[in-house]
């Protein structure tokens, strides 16, 4: 199957939105999609995408902070976003399995990042490679675009609805 960078963005865009909203927002609308991932599938994507976003200097990783499961649950009901999904992961349980182990999911940190690395420095027109480029750049959009991914960067967040109540006055130390 193959997907323009620009189509699967096009389908993850609601990512970022839905996980402003958070756990809730995604519940809604998987209830009402019919294609789901394979549960194998769906843990070794998961995995993936912690691989990409772990748990660091007390930061949370993409499964901690909730990205993961609101990226595998968008996906469920778009078939075209679920196939491309489904090929990278199986490519990641098939190099997974050249280790020795069941799938990826099951790998150590370590492991998963040796493949994830291969993933990353493959030709530009493998699926590999594709999977690691759009998957990556979707879990870093949807993980800045909530209070976890804030946090790692900082930012207290948007200032609305609080707003700058001191506006009137000059910003402190200044005239």
């Amino acid at each position: 199957m193959k997907l323009t960078r620009r189509q699967i963005m096009r389908l993850f865009a609601r990512a970022g939105f839905v996980a402003s909203f958070g756990p809730m927002a995604t519940m809604a609308v998987a209830q009402d999609t019919k294609d789901r991932f394979d549960p194998a599938i769906r843990r070794t994507f998961i995995r993936f995408l912690d691989t990409l976003i772990p748990d660091e200097n007390g930061s949370p990783g993409a499964e901690t902070s909730g990205v993961a499961d609101i990226l595998a649950t968008e996906a469920e009901g778009m078939p075209r976003i679920l196939e491309f999904i489904d090929e990278g992961c199986r490519w990641l349980d098939a190099e997974a399995q050249e280790t020795g182990a069941l799938s990826f999911a099951e790998l150590d940190a370590e492991n998963r990042e040796t493949i994830v690395r291969r993933a990353s420095l493959a030709e530009p027109t493998l699926l590999q490679r594709q999977f690691f480029d759009v998957v990556l750049e979707v879990a870093l959009s949807a993980y800045y675009a909530t209070p976890a991914g804030w946090q790692v960067i900082g930012y207290d967040g948007p200032p609305q609805p609080f707003g700058f109540p001191d506006y009137a006055e000059p910003p402190e130390g200044r005239l």
